[in-house]
């Protein structure tokens, strides 16, 4: 297990990307894992060359199903709350992919997956009473 995560968030870095590994990568310790997490980039930034990829210890995709809620029929405050749940809780790919992070550490994942969906519950509950408010002040 590497001493030190270096997490990079990635959204349409396409132009940067492989300079921020690059430097990552040519730090002095050596002991390290590059983690990128896309956020829905919609440029290239996950097309990087295999050089760059050998690097990365691991890509995690973060917002991919929200194109799929924008295009349901519902009405748009429904469509808001569930958006709104999917990105408090984080996604279920986001998901499996802490648990085999965390399969290597001492760190449980119940806790963590309690307070998401805690974390989703209050977001929609809240997104539920303010939808009005807020689309007025529009």
């Amino acid at each position: 297990m590497a001493k030190i995560s270096v997490i990079i968030p990635v959204y349409n870095a396409e132009k940067y990307i492989e300079q921020c590994i690059s430097s990552i990568a040519n730090q002095t310790l050596k002991d390290i894992e590059i983690i990128a997490i896309n956020d829905g980039s919609i440029d290239n930034s996950l097309n990087i060359n295999s050089y760059y990829q050998s690097i990365i210890n691991g890509f995690i995709e973060m917002t991919q199903g929200l194109k799929y809620v924008s295009l349901l029929e519902i009405p748009l405050k429904l469509k808001t709350i569930i958006i709104t749940m999917i990105l408090s809780f984080g996604g279920l790919s986001v998901h499996m992919q802490v648990i085999s992070i965390l399969s290597d550490t001492k760190i449980k994942y119940l806790p963590f997956l309690t307070a998401r969906l805690l974390h989703s519950a209050i977001a929609g509950i809240i997104i539920f009473f303010t939808f009005e408010y807020w689309i007025n002040m529009i």
